[in-house]
């Protein structure tokens, strides 16, 4: 969540950038330099967001594994609650 927040921020202020260089006349070089940058961040940003899903997955599969040892230990404790 931080993360995102600060590559948000890191795009917004390369945005910002870019526009105040198109209105203050600044050159094609520069212009070119800091497109290449946002590109740079979004393909950062992407490539991250796909690893927060797959930690995600992960964490959730391990959960269901959990749940499901839990749920197996409170079922057969030895059977040691049954009278013979």
């Amino acid at each position: 969540m931080v993360f995102g927040v600060a590559m948000l921020g890191i795009i917004s202020d390369t945005v910002i950038k870019i526009m105040k260089a198109r209105s203050g006349g600044a050159s094609p070089r520069e212009i070119a330099g800091l497109r290449q940058q946002l590109d740079d961040q979004a393909t950062l940003l992407d490539h991250q967001g796909q690893q927060i899903l797959e930690l995600q997955e992960r964490t959730d599969f391990m959960e269901r594994l959990l749940a499901k040892s839990r749920e197996g230990t409170s079922l057969n404790p030895g059977d040691s609650g049954k009278g013979s």
